[in-house]
């Protein structure tokens, strides 16, 4: 909008309206957009005034005062541009007041350090906003370049977005004797154009917050023993809750911590065991007659509260087991027999979970199925996980006392 010379009384017969500080010495009227830029620095810092010489509108501190040696003796000495990117503004070229000091002689400029970082020329605006966007609004990098660029009519960079995200990040450190002791513990694939990855999770099922989390590129043994070993330190565990993977058993329990099967994931397996949608059972009556029998009292065994009377039923059933099928009979024998109280620890104690779920809907929310072939670089997915992480624990935290490092 062209600069216009308009009277004191166009403004009151006319909509546009101006402000005083709007005009200038020459009584040249400011267009409205430069006024409500003019509002947003006076609203972001107090320390900050606009004034003008001959054709230049010029950003000087309401009181000067030498950083130096703290004199306001002060006079001012020229100035400096300096090219700023503002929210849903154009790239703005600022005319910076410069002073020089009578009591030391050193020179200095306005201090910007409420509206932009010190050699930056993003304004800390842009970057708040960036941050609402990336976090809060689960927005992408390249959808939020694509808006700031056509706000401000210039490109921005994808990268410049993931950097600044990864500077607002803040993580949590979780107080090691506030954590419940009652865990969930699973992994999750990851993969990057790099590779395979896996990321190691603890999760705290009572605060439903996350205590640890690791990123590997294999899932070995020797790499569970190190994360557990490494994220229980001075933490009291009551129980660890696992799905039916044959690492994880013995891993705990050489640790010195009880040990729980997930009770969902054991369903699952009986399901498939049992082959009752497969093609050569499907329409075989007798099959799916005695076999669905088995699944409801498999089902109820897991399902009751009382110990005893559970591991009497599972007895009694696995003295019958002729006439069904080799697979859901080996799992019978060979791992819900022998390992029992960890399908069952749930009894002894009503804070234990008896499944994963907890965990298994952090996964989903924080980094879901859809995601797993959109990062690039390992860098990227830890970024992502990293503000994810936080949004979480800042939404769904039952713990009061979270400190910030």
């Amino acid at each position: 909008m062209k600069n216009e010379n308009i009277t004191t009384l166009d403004n009151i017969l006319f909509d546009k309206t101006n402000k005083l500080y709007e005009f200038n010495n020459s009584t040249e009227c400011i267009s409205s957009d430069e006024a409500n830029f003019n509002d947003k620095i006076k609203k972001r810092s107090n320390k900050l005034t606009w004034s003008y010489k001959k054709d230049k509108k010029i950003l000087q501190s309401v009181d000067s005062v030498c950083p130096h040696c703290d004199s306001s003796n002060t006079i001012k000495h020229g100035i400096t541009h300096r090219t700023l990117r503002f929210f849903n503004e154009t790239i703005k070229r600022l005319c910076i007041q410069r002073y020089k000091c009578n009591h030391c002689g050193k020179t200095f400029q306005t201090d910007l350090s409420s509206i932009v970082d010190k050699n930056a020329n993003i304004t800390n605006e842009l970057k708040e906003t960036i941050n609402v966007l990336f976090q809060e609004c689960r927005v992408k990098l390249r959808p939020i370049c694509n808006s700031i660029a056509h706000l401000g009519k210039s490109k921005f960079c994808h990268q410049t977005v993931q950097n600044i995200a990864e500077d607002n990040t803040v993580d949590f450190k979780i107080d090691p004797y506030l954590v419940s002791g009652y865990l969930d513990f699973d992994v999750q694939w990851i993969r990057p154009e790099s590779g395979w990855s896996y990321r190691f999770v603890l999760f705290d099922t009572v605060n439903n917050i996350p205590i640890a989390e690791k990123i590997y590129s294999e899932e070995t043994n020797e790499t569970v023993t190190e994360f557990l070993t490494e994220s229980l330190k001075n933490i009291t565990v009551k129980c660890i809750c696992t799905d039916l993977d044959t690492k994880y058993k013995p891993i705990i329990e050489k640790l010195g911590y009880n040990h729980q099967y997930c009770l969902f994931h054991t369903k699952m397996n009986i399901n498939k065991k049992l082959k009752l949608k497969s093609k050569e059972n499907k329409d075989n009556k007798e099959y799916q007659k005695t076999h669905k029998k088995l699944k409801k009292e498999l089902y109820s065994i897991l399902d009751n509260s009382n110990y005893k009377q559970s591991w009497d039923q599972l007895n009694k059933l696995a003295k019958h087991l002729e006439g069904y099928n080799k697979e859901i009979s080996k799992f019978i024998t060979e791992t819900l027999q022998p390992f029992f109280k960890s399908f069952k620890r749930w009894t002894d104690d009503n804070k234990i979970d008896k499944t994963t779920n907890k965990i298994e809907n952090y996964f989903r929310v924080t980094y879901p199925k859809a995601d797993k072939r959109k990062e690039r670089t390992i860098h990227g997915v830890i970024t992502k996980l990293n503000h994810r992480r936080q949004q979480w624990i800042r939404n769904n935290s039952k713990l009061e006392k979270t400190t910030k490092f």
